[in-house]
């Protein structure tokens, strides 16, 4: 955007004429200006088709809003510029383990120098940096500012949820690993998809329907190639990619008792997909990484003994683990919920379903499962907790529905129905397990 204050006049109705106070800045006598009269008359249309080298791009007809203050307007005029060239986020992808491998040698590589340096030598170093210790602060100090300015200029808002977040890549610049993404999946899955026409692949499909077009009024769902792939397999799993490929595999069908149930969990996996939460995770996954690098090679560098290097840079990578990265993961999972619910209700489906789905699940790993949910050792939050969460904005989502102008819902709560089943199955496997005890063996010793 470009602003200029510009002294102006009005001849007769239709027409405008204004000059610059700097006319070298962007207009000059050779240019041509042609100004069409609307119906609003603080708005004006401006059309030229000359380029300005300066910009190296082309202004095309673009709104012009005029605002008189003390005999002066200002004039904002909003230009068209080329495609700005990004580097593909592909190329980030395969120079992180370059980097961090480099970081590596480096450290090694400067504790060796230091290590054979003569006395005298390293004296002479230390006196240097004490010398000019105030023009390394101001490097140090240099490379921070502009760092934080790398950060902040980086900074968006999510759609819906509006929360701030660091994004080093554009939708775009991750569109070939996603289109490779999705070319890979349908190798890998294609003697498993089920044919376009299976009864379970039109099921899924009317579902993935039903949530777009009551949805059609956000943005964030232009442009999505929503396709609909259900995979013949036991997994239970669903997922959409960024492209808003739909993959469902017929475990997780198995799990869902009813449409409602698997309108929630789809409309979760496609909130993922219109919050954009897979550039968000490669972004984060990257500043990460440019602090890391500098942080693995001071452990290299600083710690005197390569076993003890190698355990500290383990510890250091488990930490970003578990502190950094799958905290972040659940935050966007329950975020995902958030906005999953509103996407279900204005589909018209029982958003309770959502609840109840987590605790049927809660309970089917608690029972069946290999043992208790740890859940800060997990991308996802646990069963129970999702459920609770859901719980809490349910009034919230059923008003939406409302709102929407859906049926309404049926007076049997299908959380209390989840809940009683849950109980019941508790109580016949107690039952089952009294009356069939397993014998002891007894080890007599001589």
């Amino acid at each position: 955007m470009i602003v200029m204050n510009c002294k102006y006049f009005f001849i007769p109705r239709n027409y405008l004429h204004f000059y610059n106070h700097n006319k070298s800045l962007l207009f000059r006598k050779s240019n041509i200006h042609t100004f069409q009269y609307t119906s609003k008359p603080s708005s004006y249309l401006y059309h030229t088709q000359r380029k300005f080298p300066k910009f190296s791009s082309v202004i095309h007809a673009s709104r012009i809003n005029f605002k008189a203050l003390n005999s002066q307007l200002q004039v904002v005029c909003l230009f068209r510029t080329s495609a700005p060239r990004n580097i593909p986020a592909v190329v980030w992808l395969v120079l992180r383990p370059i980097l961090k491998f480099a970081a590596v040698v480096t450290g090694r590589g400067i504790r060796k120098w230091w290590k054979n340096l003569p006395k005298d030598k390293k004296q002479y170093f230390i006196n240097e940096i004490k010398a000019n210790r105030r023009k390394i602060g101001i490097a140090l100090s240099l490379i921070l500012g502009l760092s934080v300015t790398y950060y902040l200029s980086h900074l968006e808002s999510t759609p819906i949820t509006n929360r701030k977040r660091f994004m080093a890549f554009n939708p775009k610049q991750i569109e070939q690993i996603n289109r490779f993404e999705l070319d890979m999946l349908m190798q890998n899955f294609g003697s498993k998809l089920l044919p376009h026409n299976h009864p379970t692949t039109i099921r899924v499909q009317n579902v993935v329907r039903r949530i777009i077009a009551a949805n059609a009024d956000i943005k964030e769902f232009e442009g999505k190639e929503f396709g609909v792939s259900v995979v013949d397999s036991s997994v239970e799993n669903a997922f959409v990619i960024p492209l808003g490929h739909v993959f469902v595999f017929s475990g997780m069908l198995n799990l869902c008792s009813n449409d409602d149930q698997l309108g929630t969990i789809l409309s979760h996996e496609i909130a993922h997909c219109i919050l954009n939460h897979g550039a968000e995770n490669v972004s984060f996954a990257h500043l990460l990484d440019m602090i890391s690098i500098v942080i693995i090679a001071a452990i290299w560098a600083v710690i005197p003994i390569d076993s003890f290097s190698v355990l500290m840079h383990w510890l250091y990578q488990k930490s970003i683990k578990i502190f950094l990265e799958l905290p972040y993961s659940r935050k966007t999972e329950m975020e995902a919920d958030y906005v999953g619910l509103q996407l279900a209700a204005k589909s018209c489906f029982d958003v309770r379903e959502s609840s109840a789905f987590w605790c049927k699940m809660a309970f089917l790993t608690k029972t069946f499962g290999n043992g208790p949910e740890i859940e800060f050792l997990s991308t996802h939050p646990s069963h129970e907790k999702r459920s609770e969460s859901l719980d809490n904005i349910m009034d919230q989502a059923i008003q939406l529905r409302t709102l929407c102008g859906c049926p309404k819902l049926n007076w049997r709560d299908p959380r209390l129905h989840v809940e009683a089943v849950n109980k019941a199955i508790e109580l016949q496997r107690r039952q089952f397990f009294e009356q069939n005890k397993k014998p002891v063996d007894v080890i007599k010793m001589r």
